[in-house]
């Protein structure tokens, strides 16, 4: 591998462990902006299969909901006049939020259209909000002339509305998320006592969550049988949380080193939310239950943005989604992000080379058609100073005889430019081989080897492995050959 590539892996290898983060790449993350043209700022929050809802910002700050569907063309669900309007959630075929009234904030419903906006104010409120919704129930709060304010639910009209603000020297609560019959949220305590909290209808249904010795917490999203949020430790340090709906059964999603973190949505066993660590600014996050299982998704987006926050996720087709907002320090402004898992599969058996060294094969960062997002190919334990090349193509996978190995990539195949593997000098002879690929820089033909023009369609379907030779076989079978890989180009 030339020297000048192998220090850009390296030096980005060592800037993911910097983070100090237990998974430190989006690997097979890829995202869109969906921001819509000739506007200041937008912002995104509730998203389903079907939709993605959220804000846009019309001139002057003035702030009207929003609905988008996969792209940057987007539904205005200002309803005639409100003094503003925006969406926090969206579930089934409907979005909520709130609408401005009179001088006032009240809580509202859509089903697509701005004519289909339902005011949820009931009577005797003087403000009220939808944080989350399910898809048939919303929740918020709502508050009075005094200023008092108490979780709710409704289910679609100002008349369902059901108070959830429980009894005995509460000061305030709210209800933040909604899903599977139930709800969560906050109740606050006088003392400074917050209370991650759960409902299932009923105020008296109530279910603090905060574990031992924990004064402040908040859940935000519920499926059911799952909630997600945050805890600040005694030392006020926030921390994504999970519950499964006692405070027993807390588990802290924060990963180590962190600023802080919080998880703002769950679906499917998986959560989504953000992280910061020291001297940076907010990463939106995925999670698998556990802090080990963090995954950093902000790397899945452009130098152009300098934070982002995920606050929906969702799963349709076999694919996993999320959304959130990101702010593009580039352009000044902030701008809603759908992000999705691309499909990436290893398969096909290694070769064990002459050694007796069985070569690996990584993909680190996400491949895209169009994008300068880093995404690197290695393979390592390879025979030193040999020379090989990355074989890719098109075609699906093959599972057939080659150089006493598996050739794992069907025709026609294709092949990257010739290089070394490197590793220790002569005489030795050892595993410290390794080959390299910087896929973008490959893709737009920067590192020659005529790159084939699917490598720039998004959606392909690109199989490989890397190849190399080893003097230690026969000639005939004299290579050593890494598993397949099989991934998806993002856009």
């Amino acid at each position: 591998m030339p020297t000048v590539r192998r220090l850009v892996i390296v030096q980005f290898l060592a800037a993911c462990a910097i983070a100090a983060a237990p998974a430190t790449a989006a690997a097979q993350w890829t995202a869109v902006s969906l921001h819509p043209a000739g506007y200041s700022n937008s912002l995104g929050a509730g998203g389903t299969a079907t939709q993605q809802a959220g804000s846009v910002d019309v001139g002057g700050g003035t702030l009207h909901a929003a609905l988008w569907n996969g792209t940057s063309s987007w539904t205005d669900l200002h309803p005639a006049g409100a003094t503003f309007s925006q969406c926090f959630a969206a579930a089934g075929s409907m979005q909520a939020g709130s609408i401005g009234v009179a001088g006032a904030e009240h809580a509202a419903v859509w089903s697509g259209t701005a004519a289909s906006c339902v005011d949820l104010n009931p009577t005797g409120a003087s403000f009220s909000r939808v944080w989350g919704m399910s898809s048939d129930t919303q929740v918020g709060f709502v508050a009075n002339s005094t200023g008092l304010a108490k979780a709710c639910m409704w289910q679609g009209s100002a008349s369902s509305f059901v108070d959830l603000h429980p009894a005995g020297g509460t000061s305030f609560s709210i209800a933040l998320g909604a899903g599977g019959g139930q709800q969560c949220g906050a109740v606050d305590f006088a003392g400074n006592l917050t209370m991650a909290s759960v409902w299932t209808g009923t105020a008296s249904s109530w279910v603090p969550l905060n574990p031992p010795g924990i004064p402040r917490a908040q859940a935000w999203a519920t499926d059911g049988s799952t909630q997600v949020g945050r805890i600040w430790t005694t030392g006020l340090k926030e921390q994504a949380a999970l519950w499964k709906g006692t405070a027993a059964s807390y588990v802290d999603l924060d990963p180590p080193n962190t600023s802080s973190s919080a998880a703002f949505a769950v679906d499917g066993g998986e959560q989504v939310g953000r992280v910061n660590f020291p001297f940076q600014l907010y990463r939106a996050s995925h999670w698998s239950g556990t802090a080990s299982s963090w995954t950093d998704l902000h790397l899945a987006l452009s130098n152009d943005y300098s934070s982002s926050e995920a606050f929906s996720i969702w799963h349709a087709g076999g694919r996993t989604y999320v959304f959130g907002t990101a702010t593009n320090a580039t352009l000044g402004r902030t701008e809603p992000i759908l992000w999705w898992k691309l499909a990436s599969t290893t398969y096909c058996t290694a070769k064990v080379n002459s050694l007796g060294c069985t070569p690996t094969f990584t993909m680190l960062g996400t491949p895209t058609a169009t994008q300068s997002i880093p995404c690197f190919l290695y393979a390592t334990n390879l025979y030193n100073l040999k020379n090989g090349t990355w074989i890719y193509g098109a075609g699906g996978r093959a599972n057939l005889p080659f150089f006493g190995g598996t050739l794992c990539v069907a025709s026609p195949l294709h092949y990257a430019t010739v290089q070394s593997t490197n590793g220790s000098n002569p005489p030795k002879k050892d595993c410290t081989g390794s080959l390299g690929l910087d896929f973008p820089q490959f893709r737009d033909g920067l590192l020659g080897g005529h790159p084939a023009a699917f490598l720039k369609v998004p959606g392909t379907i690109v199989n490989c492995q890397f190849w190399a030779r080893d003097p230690g076989f026969a000639p005939g079978t004299n290579a050593q050959l890494t598993t397949g890989l099989e991934f998806e180009l993002g856009p």
